[in-house]
């Protein structure tokens, strides 16, 4: 089970259309951004940075461990997608 500081941050994909309908609803605006994000670098720290000024929001989505083994290699990624999330979300 994931810690209470996660959970407020993920966003399961069945939830995303009610998610955005309530900034919607604020009238907030929103900037996307995706990508792997194996091996988080000082790059990726660059782009996630300069989306999330933006917009009100930013909404990061990660590539699936199965999705980064069809486009990289076999033996990728080198950081599971849980642990990805989980570096990802402890940005702020």
């Amino acid at each position: 089970m994931e810690p209470k500081w996660l959970r407020k941050k993920l966003i399961k994909p069945e939830l995303i259309e009610k998610k955005l309908a309530a900034l919607r609803q604020k009238n907030l605006t929103l900037a996307t951004l995706n990508g792997s994000f194996d091996l988080l670098h000082a790059g990726h720290l660059f782009i996630i940075y300069e989306a999330s000024k933006q917009a009100d929001k930013l909404l990061i989505a990660l590539n699936t461990d199965r999705s980064i083994q069809c486009y990289k290699r076999s033996d990728r990624p080198i950081i599971p997608l849980r642990f990805r999330l989980e570096m990802i979300a402890a940005l702020q």
